[in-house]
């Protein structure tokens, strides 16, 4: 979780060259990792600290994350709606953004 400052979401790019596609930037109080928390897997992006130099974040093991859940499963639940919701806006812009694709090289045949 980021506390004060903004952090870049980005992926390499296919085209063999050194460049990142920034996906997306968060700030203050937005989660990033939450697919690797939910489903063990591995990482789908990198995460960096980015134009604020105070840039600071919160992290939690899987494993200290089930064990405060496992104490504390009211807290569990209210974690895991909030998760939902983020994935579930995120998940919507993201069909937009493949939809505007979509719609951009197959013109009116959609």
């Amino acid at each position: 979780m980021t506390t004060p400052g903004m952090i870049e979401i980005a992926r390499p790019s296919r085209g063999g060259d050194a460049k990142n596609i920034r996906l997306l930037r968060l700030g203050r109080g937005e989660i990033f990792g939450e697919l690797a928390m939910l489903d063990d897997g591995g990482r789908s992006a990198s995460a960096m600290a980015s134009i604020v130099p105070e840039t600071r974040v919160a992290a939690w093991s899987l494993a200290e994350l089930n064990a405060l859940f496992d104490k504390e499963p009211a807290m569990a639940a209210r974690v895991h709606r909030a998760l939902a919701r983020k994935l579930a806006s995120r998940l919507r812009a993201t069909r937009e953004a493949v939809f505007a694709l979509l719609q951009g090289v197959l013109g009116k045949h959609l």
